[in-house]
């Protein structure tokens, strides 16, 4: 149980990370991401396909949007294959990190 909860302690948590904008569907697929793939993911993500952020140190979030506060989500599709710094709530399921979107901003790097 001591593990568990280890593995569970940030849940609910706010953060903040900065990191490439993906389009899961390609990423997930082909590992497709980067400057190249930017129209093809600006096209996927705009036509639903789920949205993720990877960081630096390879670390992968899925984007939820807040139903409460839809904008941060709908802004966050502007930046595809960009670096942004995204803010929002953990949440942990089933091995699947995501992040509630709060607040997205390009990264000043």
């Amino acid at each position: 149980m001591l593990l568990l909860t280890f593995l569970f302690a940030d849940e609910g948590k706010v953060i903040e990370v900065e990191g490439e904008v993906l389009d899961l569907a390609c990423y997930i697929h082909e590992g497709a991401r980067g400057e190249g793939h930017k129209k093809c993911a600006e096209m996927c993500i705009k036509g639903g396909a789920p949205i993720g952020v990877i960081t630096s140190d390879g670390k992968l979030y899925l984007i939820v949007e807040d139903h409460n506060n839809p904008k941060p989500y709908e802004e966050i599709k502007n930046y595809a294959a960009q670096i942004v710094k995204v803010k929002g709530t953990l949440y942990n399921r089933n091995g699947l990190q995501g992040i509630v979107i709060s607040s997205v901003q390009p990264s000043k790097k």
